[in-house]
C-alpha cells in the first residue's frame, strides 16, 4: 500500500515538472500570485470538503 501511494506521488510530481516547462511563465508577478492564491483557495475547499467527509464516516455511518 504505502509503494502504491509512493509511486501515484512521485508520478504525480513526474508529470507536473515536465509539464511546468511546458507552460508558458505569467508576463506579470501578480497574475502569478493571483494564480497561486487561487490554487491555495481550491486546494483548501477540497480539503475542508474531505475533512467534512471523514468526519460524517466516523460519525456513526459505519456499519459493523
Amino acid at each position: 500500500m504505502f509503494w502504491a501511494i509512493a509511486s501515484s506521488i512521485f508520478v504525480i510530481y513526474l508529470y507536473r515538472k515536465l509539464n511546468a516547462e511546458s507552460v508558458p511563465v505569467p508576463a506579470s508577478a501578480d497574475a502569478a500570485a493571483d494564480t497561486i492564491e487561487a490554487e491555495i483557495a481550491a486546494l483548501n475547499a477540497q480539503i475542508a470538503a474531505l475533512e467534512s467527509r471523514i468526519a460524517g464516516a466516523s460519525s456513526g455511518s459505519v456499519k459493523p
